[in-house]
């Protein structure tokens, strides 16, 4: 804990397994589906999926490529169609992390003309810009809704 605002934890997430969550009165399911065996599981989560919270690593651009084929593949499912993405730019505290705006730009997610989306720059190991994230994930549900 420590992290993020007191008394909140902002993720919890375990390879493999996915656990639930309650913020705000939103369902949530968190699944890391990075390890490629476990990618073929991923479409049993598609199913009333309103939004996709996409998790880059910012201080490895050697894995943009492989990251941005990896968020397309999954948003070209029906599935998925019209979901609000949120990617988080993760690890925005270290040296030599690539800023938010140029990590969307390697996404290519100007292109996701389906999808209302948002990239956050943040660090999970100090919480910085994670909650300012799930904010505009919760007012774009919202709104969505309207």
């Amino acid at each position: 804990m420590g992290r993020g605002r007191p008394g909140q934890d902002p993720c919890a997430l375990v390879s493999g397994r996915a656990p639930r969550a309650r913020p705000r009165s939103v369902r949530c399911t968190a699944a890391d589906h990075a390890d490629p065996p476990l990618r073929p599981s991923r479409r049993y989560y598609y199913q009333n999926t309103d939004a996709l919270i996409y998790i880059v690593d910012s201080a490895d651009p050697s894995r943009f490529e492989e990251a941005r084929n990896e968020l397309h593949r999954v948003l070209s499912d029906d599935e998925l169609r019209g979901a609000v993405v949120l990617v988080l730019a993760n690890k925005q505290d270290m040296l030599h992390s690539v800023e938010a705006s140029k990590v969307a730009d390697a996404m290519g997610l100007r292109s996701l003309s389906r999808h209302n989306w948002y990239i956050q720059g943040c660090s999970a190991q100090t919480g910085e810009g994670l909650f300012e994230g799930l904010d505009w994930l919760h007012s774009a549900l919202r709104a969505r809704k309207q």
